[in-house]
This record gives structure tokens, C-alpha cells and sequence, in this order.
């Protein structure tokens, strides 16, 4: 993640996704940022601040507390950071903790960095990890030059061993989301003892959430009520042990305008 990237429409869809999956639960879940610094080129916000008609009409019904709460942040206050999550109406501290520390790709702080998250984050039920570009490649290894825009297999499995629930932000362009989202799935499942997880597609963005055993009823209900309230712009699917992505049941979309 990055700063420059806070605000735009697949933060909308992120923090929308969360928002339901924490169940609102006070001291139950956590944000490890992932930060990494900023390039110059922030993503696009159109979609917040065009006039109020527009809005209306678009995007503003998924969640109008979170929309107007990061067109505030954006459009008012031209502030474009992740402190700014912390909010009631955006990533309510009260059920967030957040790591916001900077990710180096050296590979003993990289160690020393989850470390510390999994320290302040021990009891959560839900962990989220935001990458700039997801799960591990072949060829970034942990520790060279561009590997603090991944997370690694090992720091995955670490984190779910600790009894957390586990999402993740991964990108995707140019491939399939569906071929992306297959890869990935039996990624996850050759290394985590797991029996289904799920994935919620968006444009150019996948979430991938595995649940403990404990968790997993709590979070099928909620998976269900991201496809109804953000019907059309999240799509959630259920995925079950196998060796290939089978017997997966997508929420159905609902017609909705497009937000883009």
C-alpha cells in the first residue's frame, strides 16, 4: 500500500469489504499496511469528487457513511494518507488496530517488522495484509530489491498458525481474474491447512479470505452480505479443497450501476 493510493475507488471497495467482514466487532480485527513509499502517481478519484448528482446516482449507495467519509478526506482536506482511515465512518479504531510502519525489502527487518504486527495483533480474529501487488512471485524472492510489494507464503502461513483469519489484497492485471484467482487458491491450499476459502473479485483487484474453523460460519454469513450491498462491485465466491478451483458458489450479482 501506499499512501498516494489511499482514497481511490478500489480503497472504497477495500474498506467497504472490511467493514462487513469485522462484523463491527470491537479489538477484533487488524491492518498491516504494507506500507511502501510513495511514487508520484497517485491513483485516480473521480469518482468521489465530481458534483453531488453525479454521486448520488453512482456510488455513493454502496456505503454512503464510508463514501462521504474518504470524499471528505480527499476531496475537502486534499489529505491522501492511510492515517486517515482511522475513522469511525472509515475503519472504525475502535474495531481496527493498524500497523503503520514502512516495509523495508531488507530480509532481518522484513522479519522483524511481521514480528512486531503479530505481537500487537495477538487475540484479533481477522488479519488483513495490503500488499502493492500480492502473494509472492517466483521471481522476487524475500529480501531483493521489490519484495516489500509482496507477501510471502511464510509469513501467511505464520500468521494463520496464530489462530487468525487471514485477508489478503492481491492485483491483478493482464491475466484472467479467474485463471489469478485459481493460481492463487491452490497456492494457498498447497501450504495452509484449510479446508475452503474465499476470494472476492472486483476490477483489477481480488481479496482472498481464509477463515479458521471457528470463523468460518461467522464469515460465510458476512461474505453473503458483501454480495448484496456491494452487488455488482464485489463478488464473492467460495472455494473448497481440491486440485483444482471446483465447487466454488458465487453470490449471484444484482443490478446496480456501475461505479468506476
Amino acid at each position: 500500500m501506499k499512501n498516494e493510493f489511499f482514497g481511490d475507488i478500489r480503497d472504497y471497495r477495500k474498506y467497504g469489504l472490511l467493514r462487513i467482514l469485522s462484523g463491527g466487532k470491537k479489538a477484533s480485527s487488524a491492518v498491516c499496511w504494507m506500507l511502501t513509499p510513495d511514487v508520484v502517481r497517485p491513483t485516480k478519484v473521480d469518482y468521489l469528487c465530481r458534483d453531488k448528482t453525479w454521486r448520488y446516482k453512482t456510488c455513493w449507495h454502496f456505503d454512503e457513511k464510508l463514501f462521504d467519509a474518504l470524499q471528505q478526506a480527499v476531496c475537502v482536506d486534499e489529505e491522501r494518507k492511510v492515517a486517515r482511515a482511522k475513522h469511525a465512518d472509515i475503519l472504525n479504531p475502535e474495531v481496527f488496530d493498524f500497523h503503520e510502519e514502512q516495509l523495508k525489502d531488507d530480509i532481518n527487518k522484513r522479519r522483524e517488522y511481521f514480528e512486531r504486527f503479530l505481537i500487537r495483533s495477538e487475540g484479533k480474529d481477522l488479519l488483513f495484509f495490503d500488499p502493492d501487488n500480492g502473494l509472492e512471485t517466483k521471481g522476487v524472492p524475500a529480501g531483493r530489491k521489490g519484495s516489500s510489494k509482496f507477501l510471502y507464503l511464510d509469513e501467511l502461513l505464520c500468521a494463520f498458525n496464530k489462530q487468525h483469519s487471514i485477508l489478503i489484497f492481491q492485483f491483478y492485471r493482464q491475466i484472467a481474474p479467474e485463471v489469478v484467482i485459481n493460481r492463487r487458491a491452490e497456492q494457498i491450499f498447497s501450504r495452509l491447512d484449510v479446508k475452503e476459502i474465499a476470494s472476492f473479485k472486483t476490477n483489477n483487484v481480488i481479496f482472498f479470505l481464509i477463515p479458521q474453523t471457528k470463523h468460518l460460519k461467522e464469515l460465510k454469513e458476512r461474505s453473503e452480505q458483501v454480495g448484496k450491498v456491494w452487488a455488482g462491485q464485489i463478488q464473492p465466491c467460495w472455494h473448497r479443497r481440491t486440485a483444482q478451483v471446483i465447487d466454488a458458489k458465487v453470490t449471484p450479482e444484482l443490478t446496480h450501476r456501475r461505479c468506476t
